[in-house]
């Protein structure tokens, strides 16, 4: 298979995002025509790597800043697979969820897309600066549509995203420049930092040395805390999800949290295998943490947009209890999980949308505790049939997809600390 499909999936979503920005009609089509064509390269080469040689993969890559040993290396694996195919399967349907909207369609149409591009970037870099790259870009698409399409105080919420996206990107990029200056010959590359590279390098600090791996690792763990809502960094997670459209609500929850804890994942593992062993029990307690505060959360709500936040956190949680388990069934689970909760965070969100454009309000109880929208079932059947299987499969029900995700993790949880 040709590998520089990858690179045209990755790049398609930016050119229809410029493309239908000068055109005077049909800008809906040509969004969701790009789309589908990046989506449909994609879900062909996930398919694709059985095929593939060199370990289930498919790969495109060339210098990129020489100088600075700097590569452009994007790839589909067997990790990031699912990755790639809940990007394809999200962003299609959210441009056609935003189909009827009044004003500011095609701005709104652009950034989408651009998130879209981000996100293939974001699974399928194999280098730091451009993993980096990509991460950092998804942060000003999102700030655009909250500060134009959210609710109320979207200047606020969206204000807040942008501070707490950039604390947490200076954690990642010094992570990483210690990484970059730590290895002779420098180098971003993921794939020469394998093995244990970083393991017995030390660095030279006030007359003392310390162990780079610890320490690149508490400071990207730090920076990916303020990005995901991780406890106790998720005070602007829920915030944000409030004032936000439905569609980016879900796309924040749905798309990008997945993508984000995927990240830890792999940098994580591939870099800093035992500082990540070391710490285990550190990422267990923080997402038992999120568990129970993002459950008893949702429990407290009277709005459904903060219960799709507060069931974020705690699907975050649980995944976080997956990756600390350090065990085959934990970490399939994890990967699982991420493609089964995205899709029903997303789901949500849609849910929350039609929600509110058919009432005017997503708000199912009054302060008083007085059912506000009620006999949905009644009225629209489809509508509440499809929302009961999307709640039923993001907590764990058998016969739903989230119930394999959520069982992988418990048993491979349990194989660590039973508690």
């Amino acid at each position: 298979m040709n590998p520089h499909l990858v690179t045209i999936m990755l790049f398609l979503p930016f050119v229809g995002a410029l493309l239908q920005s000068f055109v005077k009609s049909r800008e809906n089509w040509i969004s969701l025509g790009t789309s589908l064509i990046a989506s449909f390269i994609g879900v062909t080469l996930v398919f694709g790597t059985s095929d593939a040689g060199g370990g289930f993969e498919i790969r495109d890559s060339f210098v990129w800043v020489g100088a600075y040993a700097i590569t452009y290396d994007v790839a589909i694996d067997g990790l990031n697979a699912l990755m790639v195919l809940l990007t394809s399967i999200v962003f299609p349907l959210l441009i056609i969820f935003e189909w009827n909207r009044v004003q500011g369609q095609r701005g709104l149409n652009a950034l989408l897309l651009s998130i879209q591009g981000a996100l293939y970037g974001m699974a399928c870099s194999q280098d730091l600066f451009l993993l980096f790259f990509f991460f950092a870009f998804g942060v000003l698409p999102f700030y655009f549509l909250i500060s134009i399409w959210g609710g109320k105080d979207r200047e606020r919420a969206a204000f807040r995203y942008l501070i707490g996206s950039s604390i947490g990107n200076a954690f990642i990029f010094a992570a990483f420049l210690l990484v970059y200056y730590s290895v002779n010959p420098h180098t971003f590359s993921i794939r020469e930092l394998l093995g244990g590279r970083l393991s017995d390098l030390t660095i030279q600090l006030f007359d003392h040395s310390l162990p780079v791996s610890p320490i690149a690792f508490l400071l990207f763990s730090i920076g990916m805390a303020f990005r995901l809502p991780v406890w106790p960094f998720h005070g602007w997670f829920s915030y944000v999800l409030n004032q936000s459209p439905a569609s980016v609500a879900g796309a924040i929850s749905g798309a990008f949290v997945p993508v984000g804890l995927y990240i830890y994942v792999k940098v994580g593992y591939s870099l800093f295998p035992g500082p990540m062993l070391e710490y285990s029990w550190l990422v267990l307690l923080i997402g038992a943490l999120n568990v129970l505060f993002g459950g008893l959360g949702s429990i407290a709500q009277k709005e459904i947009r903060m219960v799709l936040a507060f069931f974020c956190i705690a699907e975050v949680g649980l995944m976080l209890i997956g990756v600390s388990s350090i065990d085959t069934a934990g970490f399939v689970g994890v990967l699982y999980h991420q493609l089964s909760a995205g899709l029903g965070l997303v789901g949500l969100g849609v849910f929350v949308g039609l929600l509110s454009q058919r009432t005017g309000s997503s708000v199912f109880l009054s302060d008083s505790g007085k059912k506000t929208i009620g006999g949905l079932a009644q009225k629209t059947p489809l509508l509440a049939v499809l929302s009961a299987a999307i709640f039923a499969s993001l907590v764990g029900f058998p016969g739903f997809a989230g119930f394999v995700g959520n069982s992988l993790i418990l048993m491979g949880g349990f194989t660590v600390n039973p508690f």
